[in-house]
């Protein structure tokens, strides 16, 4: 859809979504610290996470945009690792069983738009990428993620909309 220019980049891609998912945890990691009155820490794990990217870039730089990516998301795993460690050991009521299971609901909606994308894409949207059939193929796409989160977590749902509604 973007041109054979871009062809190259697509590699990537899936490595740097890793990343983004990845650089999430610390961050929200950094954020509760910062909320229970560890500053510090949450500035450690900004530095560990600025050094570790720093010294890998540098090791990787010379291979290539796919060699980048990975070297990111890997640079992003050890900070989570690190960060969620520090979330044990510092964040009152903090448990990894928990934070797993409350992302149920949005991994198994995930899964589905990625089945429902999957399977009707070769069938609506045949041979080269459209604009068209990426409004149809991920707008289904979109329901797909919105029913399955209305079936399996539906109470956490009306919960936000109460909550939307109250401050607005």
């Amino acid at each position: 859809m973007l041109g054979d220019k871009w062809s190259p980049g697509v590699p990537a891609v899936p490595w740097l979504a890793a990343y983004a998912a990845l650089l999430s945890v610390g961050q929200l990691v950094q954020t509760s610290l910062n909320a229970v009155g560890r500053p510090a820490l949450s500035m450690l794990l900004r530095l560990c996470h600025l050094l570790l990217l720093v010294v890998t870039l540098l090791a990787v730089t010379e291979r290539g945009i796919v060699a980048v990516a990975v070297g990111q998301a890997a640079a992003a795993a050890l900070v989570a690792v690190i960060a969620l460690g520090l979330a044990r050991l510092h964040l009152p009521g903090f448990s990894l069983r928990r934070l797993v299971a409350s992302l149920r609901p949005a991994a198994l909606a995930a899964a589905a738009m990625a089945a429902t994308v999957l399977l009707l894409r070769p069938v609506l949207d045949p041979g080269a990428p459209s604009l068209a059939g990426l409004v149809v193929v991920g707008g289904l796409g979109v329901v797909a993620y919105a029913a399955t989160v209305w079936l399996v977590d539906r109470d956490h749902l009306r919960e936000a909309a109460r909550v939307v509604r109250r401050t607005s």
